[in-house]
């Protein structure tokens, strides 16, 4: 596996946790429990769009 396949492996793998904090967010019945879920879904996403904008940088990079 290199280094792009990596990253994409890892952005993927960050999308679906923040899809299962999400679903796990709608499912629960206290507010704080749903709070909790949707700043991990946030941050989740944060991760995988900072490993997207690593790609998009790295595929752009002179030699790449």
């Amino acid at each position: 596996m290199n280094a792009t396949e990596r990253r994409q492996h890892k952005a993927a793998d960050y999308r679906a946790k923040a899809n299962a904090a999400a679903e796990a967010g709608k499912a629960a019945s206290l507010e704080t429990v749903r709070a909790n879920h949707g700043r991990a879904e946030q941050r989740w996403t944060e991760l995988a769009d900072a490993e997207d904008a690593r790609l998009k940088q790295y595929a752009t990079a002179p030699g790449a």
